[in-house]
């Protein structure tokens, strides 16, 4: 294998640690054979943690990236962002999607360094909240009782659907920002 083309993430090894530390807090394994063998068994906690992350975050990203540009996102950005918006004939979830994507395009393009830093990170905070969705399921599917488990997890998860699309508000206003810049940098 050429480690030199590996490009590790701390996107996928900080949840994957979470992800795997709570797994191992909540149910216990038998690791008394292993005990002398530390550096071995944080050779594997890392890189179990790594690909538990990366699962994590396919899946996360499969359940809020999708319904939140089908649902909150959209909705989110009407109430939160409607000045932004206002300039638009079709407010339609596609089309807004289209802007969404569009804006971030844009302002990514803008050759304002202030605006494409905090695009980046409000991207990363995106992301981060993303990430938390799988260590928070875990947290709550052990924490609440099963009968109440079935109602919890849904609860959560629009919880944490919000906050994701909130996030998604946030950058979509700096990145029209930036579509501002943009805008006024080619006019003559």
């Amino acid at each position: 294998m050429n480690w030199d083309k590996l490009d590790l993430h701390l996107e996928n090894l900080i949840p994957g640690i979470a992800i795997l530390s709570l797994v191992l807090f909540y149910w216990p394994q038998n690791l008394t054979n292993l005990k002398e063998q530390s550096i071995i068994l944080g050779i594997a906690f890392i890189a179990l943690s790594y690909l538990a992350g990366t699962i994590g975050n396919i899946f996360a990203r499969m359940l809020l990236d999708t319904v939140s540009a089908m649902t909150f996102r959209t909705t989110l950005i009407r109430w939160l962002a409607e000045q932004k918006i206002e300039d638009l004939t079709d407010k339609s979830k596609s089309n807004l999607n289209k802007q969404y994507s569009f804006l971030i395009d844009c302002a990514m393009l803008c050759s304002n360094e202030s605006v494409v830093k905090e695009i980046l990170k409000r991207r990363q905070t995106a992301r981060l909240c993303r990430s938390a969705l799988i260590p928070v399921f875990l947290v709550v599917s052990h924490n609440i009782s099963n009968p109440w488990l079935i109602i919890a997890l849904p609860i959560t998860y629009i919880f944490m659907l919000l906050l994701y699309g909130y996030a998604e508000v946030a950058i979509f206003t700096e990145a029209h920002r930036g579509y501002r810049i943009l805008s006024r940098s080619k006019l003559p």
